[in-house]
């Protein structure tokens, strides 16, 4: 296989994972768009509902109290997930010299 015969391969491969990244992306993109505004709808129909029971602005704050405590939820989860994966490091092998000087 000659260097122009790699280098052409290569450029395949690169151009089908640019495709893929870019597909991928746009997906994900869309996918959280769309989760985003169900999210507003349905902080709208929790208002609207809850509105008939409560008087408006009493309402108001019980929706922002949810999202408040659901929001204040992820954000410590994806707190405690930082931390335990910096703790869950690969653990050190002693090399040959450190085990001859009794480390």
């Amino acid at each position: 296989m000659s260097f122009l015969e790699l280098l052409e391969a290569e450029g395949r491969v690169a151009k089908k994972n640019a495709e893929t990244l870019t597909r991928r992306f746009l997906l994900m993109y869309f996918g959280a768009a769309f989760l985003f505004c169900a999210a507003i709808a349905a902080t709208a129909a929790a208002y609207m509902w809850l509105r008939e029971y409560l008087c408006g602005p009493l309402s108001a704050l019980a929706v922002s109290a949810i999202l408040l405590a659901a929001g204040w939820y992820l954000f410590s989860r994806a707190r405690v997930s930082d931390e335990t994966s910096q703790t869950s490091e690969l653990p050190v092998v002693a090399s040959a010299e450190d085990k001859a000087d009794g480390r």
